[in-house]
């Protein structure tokens, strides 16, 4: 399946092969570029079987790349085509796009397929002649809404959106958005709005009964975490204890109402990665969790803001709202899903972020949720 870009594929495409064919020229001064409309060697086959859109002969010299030009993108885990009966040997497949983001990019460039916006980022390759050219544009898309297009969702940022993306993690799939909705418990509107943030950037797909599958679950969480940041999306404030963190996590568990709490951050990855047997990290430096009433949590714990304090409370309403707590380690320890752990410490930077990228690769290579 092949998911339109936000950009093209209806409108757009002539502006965009006629930025393409400027930047050729401009990387090779002097050099000729002709540009085509679909012809038998690029419908049949095209990319991957989608069918090119154009094609684009760059001459410079005695050399010539022939481009197949397309405005859609490909299916994560696709690799392009070369030297099919309907595709020419050497051939270079590429994606044009108004904009591609960082994680779409690093994805394209993983599969092999070359790409270019028209805020500047490119990477083109070509073996026969040789032709490498990389170039960085914008980091963020320069208009991220417009007039001609519905509503979207831009950031990733807020608690809802997290509520969505950790059930989608978790499972790796979802029978419809309406299910995504209910089980994350979110609204439809809220549901649908971060799904088509998802599939506009290629990280979710669809099935023609509308089913959803994550086809990488550490290139979401990646997305997730640049935009989404533990302690702002969930109003976390931090403190110290005169009982320390061990003491704390026991006042926790002795005060506070079961599923009304739960441990993230490195506490969490620790005791996930204790529970299994599996070689730990060095001892966590500080405790986050979640709170369903975080002002109980400072009762019971005997909490003080401190800007420096080794403890963070956020504000966790979803452990009411689904309590899906997994319960690993031995009491009271009470870590909330991994894979919502994994985003929080990839939103932190240094050690967590490390330990959340480590998290994440044993998650996926295991199929763990």
């Amino acid at each position: 399946m092949f998911h339109y870009m936000r950009n093209s594929a209806i409108s757009g495409t002539d502006e965009l092969l006629e930025q393409f064919t400027q930047s050729l020229r401009s990387w090779a001064p002097g050099s000729q570029v002709d540009t085509e409309g679909p012809s038998q060697l690029s419908t049949s086959a095209g990319l991957n079987g989608a069918g090119a859109s154009n094609q684009v002969l760059w001459t410079f010299g005695s050399k010539t790349v022939l481009f197949l030009v397309d405005y859609k993108l490909p299916p994560a885990g696709s690799a392009p085509s070369s030297g099919t009966d309907s595709t020419p040997p050497g051939a270079v497949p590429v994606i044009l796009s108004r904009y591609l983001s960082s994680t779409l990019r690093h994805r394209l460039r993983e599969q092999g397929w070359s790409y270019w916006d028209s805020t500047g980022n490119a990477s083109l390759r070509c073996d026969n002649p040789f032709v490498m050219i990389s170039t960085d544009g914008a980091r963020r898309d320069p208009e991220p809404r417009r007039a001609d297009l519905p509503r979207t969702l831009q950031s990733l940022a807020g608690a809802a959106s997290a509520r969505v993306i950790v059930l989608l993690l978790t499972d790796a799939q979802s029978p419809s958005v309406r299910m995504l909705a209910k089980n994350s418990g979110v609204g439809l509107g809220t549901a649908s709005r971060v799904m088509g943030l998802l599939k506009s950037e290629g990280l979710v797909e669809s099935s023609a009964d509308s089913a959803i599958r994550v086809p990488d679950r550490t290139a979401l969480a990646r997305r997730w975490s640049a935009d989404y940041d533990f302690f702002a999306a969930n109003r976390a404030t931090r403190y110290s204890s005169p009982l320390g963190r061990d003491g704390a996590i026991a006042a926790f568990a002795r005060e506070l109402p079961d599923e009304s709490w739960g441990i993230t951050g490195l506490r969490a990855a620790s005791a996930y990665f204790s529970a299994r047997g599996l070689p730990n990290s060095l001892p966590a430096s500080d405790l986050w969790l979640y709170a369903i009433d975080p002002t109980a949590a400072e009762r019971a714990a005997r909490l003080r803001v401190d800007p420096a304090g080794d403890i963070a409370v956020g504000s966790g309403p979803f452990l009411a709202a689904n309590p899906r707590v997994v319960l690993v380690g031995r009491p009271p320890e009470r870590p909330v899903l991994p894979w919502r752990t994994v985003g929080d410490l990839l939103s932190a930077q240094g050690r967590h972020a490390a330990v959340g990228e480590e998290l994440a690769a044993h998650l996926d290579a295991t199929g763990r949720a």
